[in-house]
């Protein structure tokens, strides 16, 4: 009984709800001994749909969302026989401000878009000051996937990540 108190109480820690649906979830590469928490929301109105903030386990963060598979809209390779990169065209729009549309690197699986440069810090600020979000990309059959956020109470969650040391 004493094993099964400990094990209750120990996800209870690990998993913390915020306002909106936001989750944090403490997490520790143990082979690294750094730090690979994370935030997550899931869309109102969508399986497929999560917004991801990640510690990578050093200073920096990972900004995603996932989605059903992809419409790639470009790819690039920076050296013969290397990696392919790919993007797809996605927008996103933090309560009445006007929509932003960019190529973003889509994941090897084609199920996420990962913000980076100016597009991450503009989603960052929208999840700390906005209230409500929606990501819209092209899926692989050219159907128009759309997810809607209720992104109050990122303040609070995202305060928990480590990676993060802007003061909002």
């Amino acid at each position: 009984m004493k094993q099964v108190v400990v094990a209750i109480f120990a996800l209870a820690v690990l998993s913390v709800g915020f306002a909106g649906g936001w989750n944090f979830v403490e997490r520790h590469d143990d082979a690294r001994d750094k730090d690979t928490s994370y935030v997550l929301l899931r869309s109102e109105n969508s399986e497929d749909g999560n917004v991801v903030v990640r510690c990578d386990g050093g200073d920096w963060l990972e900004m995603y969302v996932t989605t059903a598979e992809l419409h790639i809209s470009r790819t690039e390779q920076k050296q013969p026989d290397s990696a392919t990169f790919w993007y797809a065209a996605s927008t996103w729009q933090f309560d009445s401000e006007a929509a932003v549309t960019e190529l973003l690197s889509v994941a090897v699986s084609k199920d996420a878009v990962f913000f980076s440069g100016d597009a991450l810090g503009h989603f960052l600020a929208g999840l700390v000051d906005g209230a409500k979000l929606e990501v819209r990309a092209m899926g692989v059959a050219g159907n128009q996937l759309t997810y809607n956020f209720d992104v109050t109470g990122g303040t609070d969650a995202l305060r928990n990540l480590s990676c993060i040391s802007i003061n909002f």
